[in-house]
């Protein structure tokens, strides 16, 4: 069964710049133009357990088209809130969906 991809996210990485006194600055930057568009749920209880994962971190799966330029350095913006990207999955190699594990993130943007 094809899952409807009808959130829209942002990913996007940590870059350093420089700000008008040539101070450095970090700042979160999205690799797109626009948005993507996205499947998105919560982990199931099961999935966390076999995945090892902390049970109170909230725990999502985003699937999107597939890309080659994302890493787990880098976090996805969905619904005001920012996540983690702490798996890619690239479903044995097939170049048509990109699964990309995530918990909520504890930085603040």
């Amino acid at each position: 069964m094809k899952k409807l991809k009808d959130k829209k996210i942002r990913i996007v990485k940590l870059q350093q710049s420089k700000d008008e006194d040539g101070f450095p600055i970090n700042e979160w930057v999205p690799i797109h133009d626009g948005t993507l568009w996205a499947y998105y749920r919560h982990l199931s209880g099961k999935e966390l357990f076999a995945s090892a994962a902390m049970q109170h971190d909230e725990e999502c799966l985003f699937i999107i088209n597939f890309r080659n330029d994302i890493n787990t350095d880098m976090e996805i913006e969905y619904s005001g809130k920012y996540y983690d990207i702490t798996r890619i999955d690239n479903f044995e190699g097939y170049k048509s969906d990109l699964s990309l594990y995530a918990k909520l993130s504890k930085t603040n943007h």
